[in-house]
């Protein structure tokens, strides 16, 4: 029997169709649940941090990335992204390293992402690319008090792990929307 390439594509896409399989939803289903996961990170980091944050007390900062992420860990539920805390300036002031990322004083304020979000006062998605060729996917938040922007909060996830935890792309990051 001799079947042609066409006919053993749809005969696959037929199969595939009637097992119920459909990479669409679940695709969805894994956005929507990084997607959520990263919204309530933005919403813990981000109410722990902004008070300390806007009286420049850096080793207070410190203390609470590291308390937050000691609880968690305690809970079990391991951090697998690196957290920058930058100043107005732009400068990193605090930081957690989990992909060797955000070391204090470096300056990220000519970054796109970052002029972008405090611009905008949203937040904003990006990618950043390395000297060794490498990247990190980034979520910037904008730190507002009283009207008053006194930061930002940077997420950075490596795209293998994303991709490995929920089958996200990069192209996949890059559409979603974390603003409320």
């Amino acid at each position: 029997m001799n079947l042609s390439r066409t006919g053993i594509l749809l005969f696959c896409l037929l199969l595939l169709s009637s097992s119920g399989f459909n990479t669409g939803e679940a695709s969805a289903q894994s956005s929507s649940l990084f997607r959520d996961q990263v919204k309530e990170a933005i919403k813990k980091f981000s109410a722990s941090v902004i008070d300390t944050l806007s009286k420049n007390d850096n080793r207070g900062l410190q203390a609470t990335l590291n308390r937050i992420v000691s609880d968690d860990q305690k809970e079990g539920k391991a951090i697998r992204f690196g957290i920058g805390i930058l100043d107005r300036e732009g400068l990193v002031v605090a930081g957690r390293h989990a992909l060797g990322m955000f070391r204090e004083g470096e300056d990220f304020s000519r970054y796109n992402f970052w002029v972008k979000a405090f611009k905008r006062k949203k937040i904003v998605s990006d990618r950043l690319f390395f000297q060794d060729q490498s990247e990190i996917l980034i979520v910037c938040v904008p730190l507002v008090r009283k009207k008053n922007l006194v930061g930002a909060l940077i997420l950075g996830f490596d795209p293998s792990e994303i991709k490995k935890d929920y089958g996200l792309t990069t192209d996949d990051f890059m559409s979603l929307k974390f603003n409320p």
